[in-house]
């Protein structure tokens, strides 16, 4: 079954494909803002049943959906503002290569990076205590 998406009628965005995954990557996690949603993919409880449950049905009614969102003229906590996490979540369980991501502005900005970096190297030692901590 193909994906209808809405063409979105917005000016100053641009349309860029991208894989579920890269946009997962781009996002916070649902669970927990200090990760991205990639990083949480397979983690229980953390997506709404609901939200998956409600986009499935839409695609298999051949209902038309928004495309996912990213603002990074909006950032929040180092993330661009965003919509259709779950949508992307689905796309990916739904084996998906590609979907339409509306984007506003550039994609990393000097800050962003900061901040990315910043949580990427507090996971890394985060791991390396808890590594430390099993092997005594």
């Amino acid at each position: 079954m193909s994906i209808r998406w809405k063409t979105p009628v917005y000016a100053q965005g641009e349309v860029v494909e991208m894989t579920p995954l890269d946009f997962l990557s781009k996002v916070p996690s649902p669970c927990d803002e200090k990760h991205t949603a990639l990083e949480d993919l397979n983690r229980e409880g953390c997506w709404s049943e609901g939200s998956v449950s409600y986009i499935s049905q839409r695609i298999e009614r051949g209902e038309e959906l928004e495309p996912p969102m990213l603002d990074y003229t909006r950032m929040f906590r180092g993330f661009p503002t965003h919509e259709g996490r779950h949508t992307a979540f689905v796309m990916y369980r739904r084996g998906v290569e590609k979907v339409p991501v509306l984007v506003f502005g550039k994609e990393e900005t000097l800050a962003t990076r900061r901040w990315r970096l910043r949580a990427e190297a507090e996971k890394l030692v985060r791991e390396i205590r808890e590594e430390k901590a099993k092997h005594g």
